[in-house]
């Protein structure tokens, strides 16, 4: 899915010793005050959030 951007250097791989065993990951998104955080910031906590909470509505959904 991003091996292209990796390869071209758009993309840097922030952790290479951390794998993913079960394809699971938890993320934890900290702030101090929302007001004092830069647009791009913002805008991949905004994401983040709607992206996760997406998904996990739909595997609650597929589990039945």
């Amino acid at each position: 899915m991003i091996g292209k951007d990796l390869d071209d250097g758009r993309l840097v791989r922030l952790l290479p010793g951390f794998e993913l065993i079960n394809g699971e990951v938890e993320l934890k998104l900290a702030y101090r005050d929302r007001s004092l955080m830069t647009a791009k910031v913002r805008a991949f906590v905004d994401y983040a959030t709607s992206h996760f909470e997406a998904r996990t509505l739909r595997e609650l959904n597929a589990l039945g």
